[in-house]
């Protein structure tokens, strides 16, 4: 298989206008520039050399038992399951958050905030709602990505790009990363994930960085995020006062 660069632009992976070519074009779906159809477009996987992509409807059932005894049950990978009814393809999938959109994202602020540690500082929905509409002001800096199923909000994830303090170089770091407990599955947090890295990419930010300070599920998340690729490289340390 082709390097990653090759799979976005489809040639050499030197040429760099055609990189950014590529860039730009997931971007401008992403928001939907290009119409509806495009923006409900599904970027689902980034393969890697050596990756083998197929679908698991393609297998027999020995060549399927086969890959599990040795990568487990390959439901765990899998990226995607079918395609939406078209009715429903403007309003399910990965999107940008839309003022419609500010009651699911403040019902879903209160689930994070019961279900972690921060459910001991004080929860105030009404400043949540102005820093939602904040960041849907402030398209430039901040995006909101919402993944819905039949028009139900199932994940959120508030990113913002700023510059270090040490250099006018941006990093894209994430606010709020929560996925209803009914909806989490590695794909749909791998969906999530990815789309920040092409807003990313598409703010020629230096790096991503997500954080944990919820208190829950550490050692899941940090198994959750090594299998992004991503290097841990401190931590989060909170005292009650």
């Amino acid at each position: 298989m082709r390097r990653r660069t090759s799979l976005i632009h489809g040639k050499n992976p030197s040429d760099a206008s055609n990189i950014e070519s590529a860039l730009d074009g997931r971007e401008a779906n992403l928001l939907g520039q290009n119409g509806p159809d495009h923006a409900a477009d599904r970027y689902l996987v980034q393969a890697e050399t050596g990756d083998l992509v197929v679908p698991l409807s393609a297998l027999s059932d020995g060549t399927r038992a086969a890959l599990e005894r040795h990568l487990g049950p390959l439901e765990d990978r899998l990226v995607e399951r079918g395609t939406p009814p078209p009715a429903l393809a403007q309003h399910d999938g990965l999107s940008l958050a839309q003022e419609a959109d500010i009651p699911s994202l403040l019902a879903l602020g209160a689930a994070m905030h019961a279900e972690t540690l921060f459910a001991r500082v004080p929860l105030q929905l009404d400043r949540f709602e102005g820093h939602i509409r904040a960041a849907l002001a402030d398209r430039a800096h901040q995006q909101i990505f919402v993944h819905k199923a039949n028009g139900v909000l199932q994940g959120a994830l508030f990113a913002r790009a700023d510059p270090y303090i040490f250099s006018d170089a941006l990093i894209v770091s994430d606010q709020l990363f929560y996925i209803f407990p009914q909806h989490r599955s590695f794909a749909l947090a791998r969906r999530m994930v990815q789309a920040v890295e092409v807003w990313a990419r598409s703010k020629n930010a230096t790096e991503v960085c997500l954080a944990v300070s919820t208190g829950k599920n550490l050692g899941r998340l940090d198994a959750l995020y090594a299998r992004f690729r991503y290097e841990r490289v401190g931590g989060v340390f909170k005292k009650l006062l």
